[in-house]
């Protein structure tokens, strides 16, 4: 069996032709911006464009939105302290749910919201009555949507 020696100058301009390809590709890229949430750097859990403004969702609370592509954003304080794990907007319409079975439930396209907290019935936890976490929600018209959650909740 023979093997090819591929000599080091063709090997180093394939190197920097992989570089500069590489190089080329990241051209455009911007640096993140760090969201931050009363003072200290925020955990994102969700993200949501709705064509106009993104919208951001997180740990203790967090709500966040931007009218400018996400170049800054502004924090919206919903009294909510609990985790928010997903947010879904249909027309004028946005549902945002998250743990200890919170739900907001906006219908003036984010402008005020309305909690629901830990809704009795399917809400409830099997394991006693402490309310299921939500993590996902999702709408297919509009009447008809689904939340995701804690013990195989639909």
């Amino acid at each position: 069996m023979r093997i090819a020696k591929i000599p080091g100058a063709v090997m180093a301009l394939g190197l920097v032709a992989a570089l500069s390809v590489s190089a080329l590709a990241q051209q455009g890229w911007s640096r993140a911006q760090s969201l931050r949430q009363k003072g200290r750097d925020a955990t994102a859990n969700a993200v949501l464009y709705d064509g106009d403004l993104v919208w951001i969702v997180g740990a203790d609370g967090l709500v966040a939105r931007s009218d400018d592509e996400a170049r800054n954003f502004q924090e919206m304080d919903l009294g909510v302290s609990a985790g928010l794990n997903d947010v879904f907007s249909r027309k004028e319409d946005m549902w945002i749910v998250g743990d200890g079975g919170t739900i907001l439930l906006s219908t003036d396209g984010g402008r005020s919201f309305v909690k629901s907290l830990g809704h009795s019935g399917s809400g409830r936890s099997t394991q006693g009555d402490a309310p299921r976490d939500y993590y996902s929600v999702q709408f297919i018209d509009e009447e008809t949507g689904y939340i995701v959650g804690d013990e195989g909740l639909i």
